[in-house]
């Protein structure tokens, strides 16, 4: 589950801080514009636990491709999956998701939950290419933890080229 909230507050520096966490986010990284923030909760029994704090960048040379969703609120956003399936199918768009982890996990609890996001996500019939590099995606995250600050960007360049870093 992801929660996100409409109000962004900023801190001295002119970061948007991710409100549940207090996550700075700077406006510009890589190029790229900070379009949104958000916190992933993982519930436990009846414990909501923050897990990690993620903002959206997209290039502004792309965002032309995003007007379709320019005027919805945040609260229809959040209820339309169209704006995410445009985001994961567009190869025009250059874009990066930055995940900070606000919690320590290890790194096979966070490959799980990637790869569960992920492949929810995915058809149920992919072919060899998306099968490779869904494993290779769950291969990432063999650290033993991913620390408290732990920083991993998702980045999608012009054409669909993908990268991922962690920490830098």
């Amino acid at each position: 589950m992801f929660a996100s909230s409409a109000a962004v507050s900023f801190d001295k520096s002119g970061n948007a801080l991710e409100p549940a966490s207090s996550t700075p986010y700077p406006l510009v990284f890589q190029g790229s514009e900070l379009a949104g923030v958000a916190i992933r909760v993982k519930k436990i029994a009846f414990v909501s636990i923050q897990v990690y704090a993620v903002g959206l960048y997209v290039d502004p040379k792309s965002l032309g491709e995003l007007k379709a969703w320019k005027a919805k609120s945040h609260s229809d956003l959040a209820r339309d999956a169209s704006l995410f399936q445009a985001l994961l199918k567009d190869n025009k768009l250059t874009m990066a998701l930055r995940l900070v982890m606000v919690r320590t996990v290890t790194g096979e609890q966070m490959g799980t939950a990637i790869s569960e996001a992920v492949e929810a996500r995915l058809p149920k019939s992919r072919d060899a290419d998306c099968e490779k590099a869904f494993a290779g995606l769950k291969s990432m995250f063999s650290a033993p933890s991913l620390k408290t600050g732990t920083e991993i960007v998702f980045k999608r360049s012009h054409g669909g080229t993908p990268g991922v870093t962690v920490d830098g």
